[in-house]
């Protein structure tokens, strides 16, 4: 969370700025889909460094210093900006004035039903796993979901465009 706070103003006076002085089109759709990909990375670094973790268990080796884990914190810091931030923004930027509460809340609540299927699938279908094993596969499973997410949004934008033309 603290990393969360200080890179948010980072990321909406420096990084947005300069990229879009540079010509990149970074809509908040592109933004969470970065978002996803930063996640699936985060999870694959997590993967690594609990396979190190466990090496070292079983070689009776120095445990690994807790600052390891600041690349991957750092990395779904950003995704976490990427996606949530700039999902509750899109949300409320786009959605009609009399309608926005109630968009937000629909927002939340999808997130709150995708946390409580991640906690019932990590407490049964995870639990047999390897930690390692499971976090590769978590990075396998958001790859998935980016790729619909994708989907979505083509077909999303090109609804929008074609809405655009209707009525220009």
């Amino acid at each position: 969370p603290i990393e969360i706070l200080v890179l948010v103003p980072l990321f909406e006076k420096i990084i947005y700025p300069y990229l879009e002085s540079r010509n990149f089109r970074i809509t908040h759709v592109r933004r969470m889909a970065v978002g996803m990909f930063f996640t699936s990375i985060s999870f694959v670094v997590s993967g690594i460094l609990e396979s190190a973790i466990e090496a070292r268990e079983e070689a009776g080796e120095e445990k690994i210093s807790v600052f390891w884990q600041l690349p991957q914190i750092t990395i779904l810091a950003c995704a976490e900006i990427l996606v949530s931030v700039t999902g509750l923004e899109y949300s409320y930027s786009s959605s009609p004035e009399s309608m926005k509460a109630f968009v937000l809340a629909l927002y939340l609540l999808t997130t709150s039903i995708g946390d409580l299927l991640g906690g019932v699938l990590y407490s049964s279908v995870f639990a047999t796993l390897n930690r390692a094993i499971t976090l590769h596969l978590c990075a396998f499973i958001m790859l998935l979901n980016l790729f619909c997410f994708i989907g979505v949004a083509r077909w999303y934008e090109n609804s929008i465009v074609q809405k655009d033309e209707n009525e220009g």
